[in-house]
């Protein structure tokens, strides 16, 4: 559509409309490989706290409080 067009979208346009989805098995997995993903990322996460403490530590036994 081009210009000043103003469509209108009406109910029994949208009962009947589909949305294709994945079949189980592919939605499975890729819930699987978000949660698999998303525990590295934690993993990630509490690691780089742990070494900024860790730095943390370092620089007041070099430098002092």
């Amino acid at each position: 559509m081009q210009g000043s067009v103003y469509v209108t979208l009406k109910l029994p346009d949208l009962e009947n409309f589909e949305i294709p989805l994945p079949p189980p098995e592919v939605q499975q997995a890729a819930a699987q490989k978000h949660d698999e993903l998303q525990s590295l990322i934690e993993q990630t996460n509490r690691l780089t706290t742990k070494l900024q403490v860790d730095i943390d530590c370092m620089i007041d036994d070099v430098f002092g409080d």
